[in-house]
């Protein structure tokens, strides 16, 4: 059926006379914590104005009692590359009074070469993120950290799975980048010889294999539905004698 609603979709698109390609993006929102009034903590954290871990971050973007939130602003890349002042708020260059703000970007997978592939993804952040297939977190690295690398390999993703990567910030120097990795080293200059050939490819542009397209708003959710059910009649219609 998920195929099916995939299929329906790109045939929207065409009846729109919009590529797949070109509606390729993630949803993006960014979130600043209010230092001067939150009094939340989260999952072990003893600060309650900065965030100390992922949880904490997921609990700004939620708006969860405490943690109040400062400032909100939304992006629709085609990839996940922030660093510094690239990102929707401008890193703490906002005008908040905090350099602390959590983020989301959620997107659907299009598997370019067929409707299942597998990859090696790979986080480089500063600081710590969260990485859901479905619902379900398949990597993370949980607390801060300064400009690292986390990833897995070997992961297996569908047409119409739905990522979302969740990310904290506090303070200091801030980057999130989302890629696929091909030799599965991470990108490590120690350890990885095929760094420096840039064997990196962001999530979302073509040669990465991994197209995105942000989750149907309700309009067109109940189109694409529609169009599944005519397309599914159509199929078990038996045909004439």
């Amino acid at each position: 059926m998920r195929r099916t609603l995939m299929a329906c979709a790109a045939g929207l698109f065409g009846i729109l006379g919009l590529s797949q390609s070109a509606q390729a993006q993630w949803q993006v929102r960014q979130t600043y914590l209010n230092t001067s009034t939150s009094t939340g903590n989260a999952s072990g954290g003893t600060l309650a104005n900065q965030l100390e871990n992922i949880d904490e971050g997921e609990a700004l973007l939620a708006g969860a009692t405490g943690f109040v939130q400062s400032g909100n602003f939304t992006d629709s890349p085609q990839v996940i590359n922030y660093s510094g002042a690239n990102f929707p708020g401008s890193g703490g260059s906002s005008g908040n009074a905090t350099e602390d703000f959590a983020l989301e970007a959620v997107g659907v997978v299009g598997v370019i070469n067929g409707s299942t592939g597998t990859f090696n993804l790979v986080v480089n952040s500063d600081d710590g993120f969260r990485l859901r297939r479905n619902g379900t977190t398949i990597f993370e690295f949980t607390g801060p950290t300064g400009n690292s690398n986390t990833g897995l390999n070997n992961v297996t993703l569908n047409d119409g799975d739905v990522l979302r990567l969740t990310f904290f910030e506090r303070g200091g120097g801030e980057k999130l980048l989302f890629q696929v990795d091909a030799d599965g080293l991470l990108g490590n200059p120690n350890s990885d010889p095929g760094a420096a050939a840039n064997d990196r490819i962001f999530v979302g542009a073509a040669a990465s294999g991994i197209s995105i397209v942000p989750i149907p708003e309700p309009a067109t959710a109940g189109l694409i539905g529609v169009a599944a059910v005519g397309l599914l009649a159509r199929r078990r219609r038996p045909s004439a004698v």
